[in-house]
């Protein structure tokens, strides 16, 4: 064997052990981050899971009568894993508010890209269909908020006045755009737009389900539209 022949082999007998270290050190280090990657998926699945077992159990039993094991058994979770990620019912009540907040935040910020016709049927449109699906936990939340001030204040916090001043904001947007008129009174206007919704859907889906039937979301939305730009009065 010649002498670079044997540095060569020297180097292969000295480096191979920390080649292999080095090779086996980004295995581990793959799957220490895999393993962090699932967790965290896994940790957000069992959130959502929390979540929607809390909307069905206060659907079922009403906020005020709910547990934390009422909420458990519901998602057939041990209590101790609810607690993990929520300290009492409370705190899941704020984040399950906070995230209509979130939803709505997210449609005006669509709205604010749209024409303002079509603006407006994209925002009764969504909001039709999210309300007609939850309308018996919103009627309840409703209820009990009547009688429960705490309660009452929350919902009026973490969505109304969220959603208020969303509706609000964008009204003198479009105005300074010459979009619409100047609007006297936007907080006002604001309210008068977004109280149509549980209006509406009350009616169609409690109420006079069955009388109301021919009169689609459609031709409410429509019409709406309608309003909103032609108004009533001739001019």
């Amino acid at each position: 064997m010649n002498k670079r022949s044997s540095i060569y082999a020297l180097n292969i007998i000295i480096f191979m052990p920390i080649l292999k270290r080095r090779s086996i050190t980004l295995q581990q280090s793959e799957m220490i981050f895999l393993t962090r990657a699932v967790n965290k998926n896994l940790k957000v699945e069992k959130k959502e899971l929390i979540l929607k077992a809390s909307l069905e159990t206060f659907s079922r039993v009403g906020f005020a009568r709910a547990t934390m094991r009422k909420i458990a058994q519901t998602a057939d979770v041990a209590v101790g894993t609810i607690y993990i990620y929520f300290k009492n019912k409370d705190e899941i009540l704020q984040e399950l508010l906070s995230r209509q907040g979130e939803e709505h935040e997210s449609a005006f910020e669509k709205m604010s890209e749209l024409k303002f016709e079509k603006a407006i049927k994209f925002f009764y449109e969504e909001r039709f269909a999210a309300m007609a699906k939850l309308h018996n936990i919103s009627n309840l939340f409703m209820f009990e908020a009547s009688q429960n001030p705490k309660l009452r204040n929350a919902i009026y916090k973490k969505v109304f006045e969220r959603i208020n001043e969303y509706m609000k904001n964008y009204l003198v947007a479009m105005a300074e755009k010459k979009k619409v008129r100047r609007i006297k009174d936007p907080e006002a206007i604001s309210i008068v737009l977004l109280s149509i919704i549980n209006s509406v859907v009350n009616f169609k889906e409690v109420l006079f389900s069955k009388q109301m039937k021919s009169i689609t979301y459609e031709r409410i939305i429509d019409s709406i539209a309608d309003m909103a730009l032609n108004g009533l009065a001739f001019k």
